[in-house]
């Protein structure tokens, strides 16, 4: 909140020195204030990277077992798991495991989430061929599950909180390196 104040001072000094910021006023310079920031493109890029990052250290011989490697932790992804086969969405693990990796392999667009004009943090979810992944700021999958018609977005429900949702096209580079290790034989 520092650097909010002395960016308040340059364009109001009565604003700090009576000690009333609004939020939305503090959004506002917090968005003028980009060069204090890391660009939406760069943290859709280390969301990314961090997911590289992850595939390419693991070690399991399966699929279903790097799924769960990659997933936020072990309990949430068999959670996941055990509901997207009581939904009948997937027919065992390792489907679950392929419709994921689909995904990822070849989605050419993402929509990417800042929370408050927070650069440091983010959601990026991925969708492609009616499936949608969700991976966090360290690059684990929080979900993946099927698109429903029937609920709000994503987007939706993000620009209802106020966040910021912006779409991110997937650089070449990591799209290739994205395909390497998810299109899988």
């Amino acid at each position: 909140m520092q650097w909010v104040n002395q960016a308040l001072e340059r364009f109001d000094p009565k604003l700090r020195a009576v000690g009333k910021v609004r939020m939305e006023d503090a959004r506002i310079i917090g968005a003028m204030h980009s060069r204090l920031s890391i660009s939406i493109e760069e943290r859709a890029k280390t969301i990314l990277t961090a997911l590289i990052n992850r595939a390419a250290e693991a070690t399991p011989i399966s699929h279903e077992g790097l799924l769960e490697a990659l997933w936020l932790n072990s309990d949430r992804y068999q959670s996941h798991l055990e509901k997207r086969l009581g939904n009948q969405d997937i027919s065992d693990a390792n489907d679950y495991a392929l419709k994921t990796f689909q995904v990822l392999a070849t989605a050419e667009l993402m929509t990417i989430v800042i929370a408050d004009n927070d650069y440091t943090s983010g959601k990026l979810q991925a969708e492609a061929q009616g499936w949608i992944v969700l991976l966090g700021n360290n690059g684990h999958i929080i979900t993946s599950h099927p698109f429903d018609p029937n609920k709000k977005t994503f987007e939706e429900r993000h620009k209802e909180a106020g966040e910021l949702v912006h779409d991110y096209i997937i650089d070449s580079a990591i799209r290739k390196i994205l395909e390497s290790l998810f299109i899988r034989p």
